[in-house]
């Protein structure tokens, strides 16, 4: 159970009655860890989420801008193990599950 009155519902994160979009907070630093985790490298991602390896780096390096792009690529992290959760309501911490 996760701590701090928090409870997930599939990309978001509701903690004492807010509601917040985890997946809002997500950086291009925290792809890069992720990616870390699992071993990958940007062309890894690339192949695994369908997106160019242009979009990767694009993602990674501009902090990432949402859409579509920034979708395929935490779904395929998600698919590969990678759990991202939110602490102190601003801070996204990153697991690798099995």
């Amino acid at each position: 159970m996760p701590a701090n009155n928090q409870t997930f519902i599939q990309n978001y994160c509701v903690k004492d009655t807010e509601l917040f979009d985890i997946e809002s907070l997500i950086e291009g630093h925290h792809i890069k860890a992720a990616r870390a985790l699992l071993k990958w490298s940007m062309q890894d991602l690339a192949r695994a989420s369908n997106l160019s390896l242009s979009t990767v780096r694009r993602l990674e390096d501009d902090g990432c801008s949402g859409g579509r792009s920034l979708d395929n690529a935490l779904d395929a992290l998600r698919q590969a193990g990678i759990r991202f959760g939110l602490m102190d309501r601003t801070m996204i911490a990153l697991a690798r599950a099995g």
